[in-house]
């Protein structure tokens, strides 16, 4: 219940479905300590009222949804868009829809769908760019960050995005340099995931204590993040504190047990500490099992 009243408190805001009324009187239900179905009853007794009110059935597919009941979930997105295809947030919710019972493929087509009827729409660009990074396809996510930026080269999400796939998966020159001009705009954020993106641009950058620094910030507002640490122990074996980063490894692998960054990182570590060289070559293969695209696993094997 408390997923669904968050929902219905963004529904209120939605300035393609604003129902503050009938959205407060289904809201208040659940607060009440309500269930479900007594707020999807009173739904239907609404929707008799005003049949053809989308925001009404926008709110009945999300209940649907949320009740074990996709398919007709779908439907119901799919009725509302074949009315009103410019509903961005009912092309992002049927997307997510899609995600989340494990069908990107069909998620991916949602979008295609979408993006068809509002090519340049921001939000829905961004779940693009997600989609590519999810199919490891990164120089699409970063062409299509691209555009967002030209959009809005205010927005710190899409700033910090595409600087850390350009850092991540790209080592060339101009790829760096461009993350650099884009991580102006994070530096001084208290954003862990900002902080964590400046902090490795900059380790990029050769300036080690400024990205430690950084990460330490980042790791000061969120012990949990895991790409803090993993990154904090990248940058501590840069600086030849290999115990230090074997621990930040570790610390990063209980919170995400088995991430790519934290085996490369072990590897490394065992190579260059303990000369166990058949030790961190399995540990390098294992990371690019993990995460065959990433130019810096490839870099390391190699070690």
């Amino acid at each position: 219940a408390s997923e669904l009243t968050a929902f219905l408190d963004q529904l209120t805001e939605d300035p393609e479905f604003g129902l503050s009324a009938e959205v407060a009187l289904i809201r208040s239900e659940l607060l009440r300590g309500g269930d479900i179905s007594t707020a999807l009853a009173q739904l239907n007794e609404l929707l008799k009222e005003r049949p053809d009110s989308q925001p009404l059935k926008f709110l009945k597919a999300h209940i649907l949804a949320a009740t074990g009941k996709p398919d007709e979930a779908e439907s119901l997105y799919r009725a509302i868009l074949k009315i009103q295809p410019g509903a961005t947030s009912v092309w992002g919710t049927l997307h997510a829809l899609h995600l989340a019972q494990g069908a990107p493929e069909k998620a991916q087509a949602v979008l295609k769908d979408a993006l068809n009827a509002l090519p340049d729409e921001p939000n829905l660009l961004l779940l693009q760019a997600a989609d590519y990074e999810r199919a490891r396809e990164i120089d699409k996510a970063i062409e299509v960050y691209e555009k967002l930026y030209a959009y809005n080269s205010q927005s710190r999400i899409v700033a910090n995005n595409l600087a850390s796939l350009l850092t991540t998966h790209r080592t060339d020159d101009e790829s760096l340099q461009r993350a650099v001009t884009l991580a102006r705009r994070l530096r001084g954020a208290k954003v862990p995931a900002f902080q964590d993106t400046y902090g490795w641009v900059t380790y990029r950058m050769g300036n080690y204590e400024e990205a430690l620094a950084e990460l330490d910030a980042a790791i000061a507002i969120d012990s949990n993040d895991v790409w803090a640490w993993a990154n904090r122990g990248t940058v501590l074996l840069s600086l030849n504190r290999l115990d230090e980063a074997e621990q930040a490894f570790d610390r990063a692998d209980a919170i995400a047990p088995g991430n790519f960054v934290s085996l490369r990182g072990r590897g490394y570590v065992v190579q260059n500490r303990d000369r166990a060289y058949d030790r961190a070559t399995y540990l390098f293969n294992r990371s690019l099992e993990l995460d065959p695209d990433n130019a810096f696993a490839h870099f390391h094997r190699g070690f």
